[in-house]
């Protein structure tokens, strides 16, 4: 009804920041919950059966958080 204020940064420090980006992942990957993907504490897990299907996978999982404006550290 009255919309939502969206924030540059998160205003209330580190307290309830992981709960929040579990919470927008969760809304993003959605689909694919359960079926090649598990989201834990900002930590993503993706998994299949096979080499091909993982390629396939992590590249579906990259474009969504991608397009969501979410990025990955190439370290982790």
């Amino acid at each position: 009804m009255y919309g939502h204020y969206e924030f540059f940064v998160v205003p209330f420090g580190l307290t309830n920041a992981p709960n929040t980006l579990m919470c927008f992942m969760n809304i993003v990957l959605c689909p694919y919950l359960g079926k090649f993907v598990i989201i834990f504490i900002g930590y993503l897990l993706i998994y299949s059966m096979n080499e091909e299907d993982l390629v396939e996978h992590l590249a579906v999982a990259l474009i969504l958080l991608r397009e969501n404006q979410l990025y990955a550290k190439l370290r982790k």
